[in-house]
């Protein structure tokens, strides 16, 4: 592992991520689901978040690989960085603490399933994705200069056309 400071600031926010999924998951996984709607295009949008958001960047830390697209950034970026993380995890954490029971990885209803209202779940639409797309891309440990146009313009792209797929799958 290549260890830096910026570096370990990341890691600690990815373990941090990667523990409020797993408590939650743990919290859930007795539920009675009693609706699933898991089809092929759920298990690739999985897929895409396990690939991009969790297996990338253990890559970069862990191995030499990605290093030949290195960039050095202004010395306030990483500190804008872990701000966003930081208001990332606790939107991450707020969300799932909302939906509590309710709350499953994929589009499920429980036995007993209720709707959440009022919270920060109504105040920002499928506010899992927003948190979850936001933490991995918020320290600049990302190897594209900002403005770089095709990689910039297809992160910009990646996220609604995750959300239009998203949406059509739950509204059925």
């Amino acid at each position: 592992m290549r260890i830096q400071r910026w570096n370990l600031v990341f890691l600690i926010g990815f373990v941090v991520y990667v523990c409020i999924r797993g408590v939650f998951n743990q919290r859930t996984k007795n539920n009675e689901k009693t609706v699933s709607r898991v089809d092929a295009l759920e298990k690739t949008l999985i897929a895409i978040v396990i690939l991009g958001g969790l297996l990338l960047p253990v890559v970069y830390l862990f191995t030499p690989w990605l290093a030949f697209a290195d960039y050095h950034l202004p010395a306030f970026a990483p500190w804008c960085g872990m701000v966003l993380m930081v208001m990332a995890l606790w939107l991450f954490w707020r969300s799932h603490a909302d939906l509590g029971q309710n709350w499953s990885v994929t589009l499920e209803l429980r036995k007993g399933h209720q709707l959440v209202k009022g919270q920060i779940a109504i105040a920002i639409q499928l506010h899992q994705f927003g948190g979850n797309r936001t933490q991995p891309e918020a320290l600049p440990h990302h190897r594209t200069p900002p403005g770089s146009e095709p990689h910039t313009q297809a992160r910009c792209c990646r996220l609604p056309s995750l959300l239009a797929l998203r949406c059509r799958t739950s509204s059925r």
